[in-house]
């Protein structure tokens, strides 16, 4: 019998070309187009996907910018520029994705995996080595990657055995039935893509390391992958600070003490509890409802007496897959079109054939009067020129400012002008003394749906930013 040492595993040569997540795509290119953009926004959006990430960090890194190796996301798109950055975006949405339903779904679970690892890798530096938490959560960002190209290589085969009762011996099946060795393949697919070896370190766990600092990230986002899969086994309790660690526990190594520990295990139960309810791993499109900032929550023992852990969670709401290509198909209307009156109203016309929604309109208002002109209309019985009396002071015309509202109101008082409380509106074009919004609702009957408002808030976010530009 051969030797574990003997044992032929493949580790695939050629660059198994990973998809990228679109609807995070979308938003980034979505935010990229806003006057003020900071970005720190954007690497938060990035960091919600391995793909995307290894991309930037990859030419952040290249030769073709000198300088010392980048270490963060946010580091790396200021030293590419805006430009570089939104070029880099466009072509990543360009890669293909997977023909089957199955492996689509299994990629959007193992970026959720991704993520956890990632934001529990930088609670435990937090903890315990607080100057190398931002180089931990996007190491520990890569913790699912062979498994991916695993997944790209298997397809749905990987998928049947992923969701069997025996999934704690997938990298097993997976090294034995399929030669494939997801840890090599993690380390070869960072390597070919010239990430630097302190990123690497983490994963390529047969390799000495020299530097203390280095021992430490590694043993960081290796505790992150423990305990994130002690959570997943309903195992996390063996944590508590009122008990040993078990004895193979990478936490071991880090050397920590009874007050790290209680800090460790009460800030990834508390993230790991809440972040499955505010993400949706079970193959859905992620959008993130908040784009404005990222909402931290504060996580440690009350008793502790130390400054509490502060770790980013993101609200988020599913999207389907027909939405999110209607999505991208009105972005690239939005890019090509050149005539500002045509493309407003198929903006009117993309809302109505969405499927989203029964009515939409292009509506003009003057704010120094009480009336309203429409521009386009679709479903509300009005042609372009008609006017519309908006005279009572609570009619969303005249309440929402400049801001997107979408909202199902039952009281009478804060109904729309076309006859329903349940709407969507937003600017188009601000002016002195005048504004054109777009509005969209579900009928009389109708109410919105989270999707439907998702769906109006992104594509009204793409409308500005081209109208503007035109």
């Amino acid at each position: 019998m051969a030797s574990a040492s003997q044992k032929k595993v493949v580790v695939p040569r050629v660059q198994i070309p990973l998809p990228p997540d679109a609807a995070i795509l979308l938003q980034a290119r979505i935010r990229m187009g806003e006057p003020r953009v900071r970005f720190k926004e954007i690497a938060n959006l990035i960091m919600h996907d391995p793909v995307v990430a290894l991309e930037f960090l990859q030419y952040a890194n290249s030769a073709m910018y000198a300088g010392v190796a980048v270490l963060d996301l946010e580091a790396a798109l200021l030293r590419l520029g805006s430009q570089r950055v939104l070029s880099t975006l466009v072509s990543l949405n360009d890669q293909p994705q997977p023909p089957e339903d199955e492996v689509c779904d299994m990629f959007h679970i193992l970026r959720y995996g991704c993520r956890r690892v990632s934001i529990v890798s930088m609670i435990v530096a937090t903890a315990v080595r607080p100057q190398m938490a931002t180089q931990a959560r996007l190491a520990g960002l890569f913790a699912k990657l062979g498994h991916m190209m695993a997944l790209i290589k298997l397809g749905p085969v990987y998928c049947a055995l992923a969701k069997s009762p025996k999934t704690k011996n997938l990298p097993y099946r997976l090294e034995k039935d399929h030669k494939l060795e997801l840890g090599a393949m993690l380390v070869q697919c960072l390597r070919t893509k010239g990430i630097p070896e302190k990123l690497i370190a983490p994963y390529n766990i047969d390799e000495e390391l020299k530097s203390r600092a280095d021992v430490d990230l590694r043993m960081c986002v290796r505790s992150a992958m423990e305990l994130v899969e002690a959570y997943d086994a309903g195992k996390l309790e063996a944590y508590h600070p009122g008990r040993i660690l078990p004895a193979q526990s990478s936490l071991r190594l880090l050397q920590i003490n009874s007050l790290q520990q209680g800090r460790i295990h009460s800030a990834c139960r508390e993230y790991l509890t809440r972040v499955a309810l505010h993400e949706a791993p079970e193959g859905a499109n992620m959008v993130l409802t908040e784009l404005d900032e990222e909402e931290t929550m504060e996580v440690a023992t009350e008793e502790s007496g130390v400054d509490p852990i502060r770790v980013p969670v993101y609200k988020s709401a599913e999207i389907t897959p027909k939405s999110l290509d209607q999505l991208q198909d009105f972005m690239r209307l939005c890019e090509e079109e050149k005539d500002k009156g045509k493309l407003k109203r198929r903006a009117v016309e993309y809302l109505k054939k969405s499927g989203l929604f029964e009515r939409a309109a292009l509506v003009r208002i003057n704010v120094l009067n009480d009336l309203a002109l429409v521009e386009h209309a679709i479903g509300l019985g009005k042609r372009g020129g008609d006017k519309v009396e908006i005279s009572n002071p609570l009619s969303p015309f005249h309440t929402f400012k400049t801001d997107i509202r979408s909202c199902n109101i039952k009281s009478g008082a804060f109904m729309a002008p076309f006859g329903v409380s349940a709407y969507a509106i937003g600017p188009v074009e601000l002016e002195s003394g005048e504004r054109v919004v777009l509005y969209a609702d579900q009928g009389r009957e109708g109410v919105l749906s989270m999707e439907s408002r998702r769906v109006f808030r992104l594509a009204l976010g793409m409308l500005m930013q081209s109208v503007q530009a035109l």
